[in-house]
């Protein structure tokens, strides 16, 4: 399919892999708009032509009374009597000349008063169709700013600003934490959505959380869990870590391989092969083990096969396990942490990994899955003719 905001084209999905943005909401919306625009192109014009023929019957009537009145006059002379009849017995027909041009001007045109009825009806319309006065950006509560993010629903710059500033109103607005969650989660910004999500279920009450269902994104239970999985540590911290154990010299280059990470910008390109429709990639794991994962901008974290992981000598941490929505099952997948992964040149160090005992791929073409915690670093561009995925860090 082809992405009808960005032009991206992908197998059919509910996203698009490249913005972010819901298709069918995204359609939905677009011809909502177009019925809305045609909706009020057609009162307008209905408005102008009623106008129009008003404006017009006023014209043809004024022009009637002057003709009227012109041929009155006419007749009027052509009545007035000849030079022999003495002057007074002209100067009384000539004075009533005004007064009976007044009266018939009075019987053929119609009243100001009539005049003023007629057209009450139509100002009458043209107050009711003059937008009412809204309330200044001042004035709005936090409820009003949410309402308006909400008719936005674009996932936009625009509605996340509506939802912070209904946040700045009342710290503990639940609904709008929990609107900035799922958008986030959209825009694969996976942290953000898990920090609002939390701040949701720490403020929500019973009829918000019935309201918004949080499951769709994340289980309350697996909140915590998947934030403390895919958090990295700071510069600050790092540079914390680093004085205070002195003498391991490996400890001291991952730090630095992390700050040298973070402030590169240089672009990687990352050629896939297609396994049964899907992207697939080679990774480099831990420096040492070349094989090649399944690309999916849809999944949250990184996923190793068991078989994968016991190869690599890669033990689980303990008590750290994480809930994986599959199509059949959730399923619970044990925690573990890769040295390394470096994919097309770009490497993440101390990468935290869920691993499954899952039948990834019959055909054995791939061996897990690259998630979001490691591509949600990066913009990405995918040119299907050539088989090539352009990196940049963002």
């Amino acid at each position: 399919m082809i992405c009808p905001k960005c032009n991206f084209s992908q197998p059919d999905d509910y996203y698009c892999a490249q913005c972010g943005v819901n298709v069918e909401k995204y359609l939905q919306k677009k011809r909502k708009k177009r019925f809305n625009l045609g909706l009020i192109i057609t009162v307008l014009s209905i408005a102008v032509l009623s106008l129009a023929l008003f404006m017009s019957l006023q014209k043809n009537q004024k022009k009637s009374d002057i003709s009227k009145d012109a041929s009155t006059e006419t007749r009027v002379a052509q009545r007035s009597p000849s030079p022999d009849k003495p002057p007074e017995q002209t100067v009384p027909s000539r004075a009533l000349q005004p007064n009976e041009s007044a009266r018939r001007r009075s019987g053929n045109q119609p009243d100001r008063t009539q005049r003023t009825t007629e057209r009450a009806p139509l100002e009458d319309v043209a107050k009711r169709a003059a937008p009412q006065s809204e309330p200044t950006e001042s004035t709005l509560t936090s409820k009003q700013w949410f309402d308006r993010g909400l008719s936005l629903d674009d996932d936009s710059d625009s509605e996340i600003a509506y939802y912070e500033k209904a946040i700045e109103l009342d710290p503990k607005f639940a609904p709008a934490y929990y609107r900035l969650g799922a958008i986030y989660f959209r825009q694969a910004e996976y942290d953000l959505a898990a920090e609002n999500f939390a701040t949701f279920l720490l403020y929500a009450s019973e009829t918000d959380r019935q309201t918004y269902n949080i499951e769709l994104y994340f289980s309350p239970e697996d909140l915590e869990a998947i934030r403390e999985a895919t958090a990295e540590p700071s510069p600050e911290e790092v540079e914390q870590e680093v004085p205070a154990e002195p003498t391991p010299v490996e400890g001291s280059e991952t730090a630095e391989g992390v700050r040298t990470e973070t402030s590169e910008q240089v672009e990687s390109i990352v050629r896939f092969s297609t396994s049964n429709g899907h992207m697939v990639v080679p990774v480099l794991l831990n420096e040492s083990r070349n094989t090649t994962l399944l690309f999916d901008t849809g999944a949250s974290i990184t996923v190793l096969s068991t078989d994968l992981a016991r190869s690599l000598g890669l033990r689980a941490v303990a008590g750290k396990t994480v809930r994986l929505k599959t199509v059949a099952a959730d399923v619970k997948a044990r925690v573990a942490t890769l040295d390394s992964i470096t994919v097309g040149g770009l490497s993440r160090s101390d990468f935290p990994v869920a691993v499954i005992d899952l039948d990834l791929d019959k055909s054995g073409r791939f061996d897990g899955i690259l998630g979001m915690d490691f591509l949600g670093n990066y913009t990405i561009r995918i040119d299907n003719q050539t088989n090539r995925i352009f990196l940049t860090p963002r």
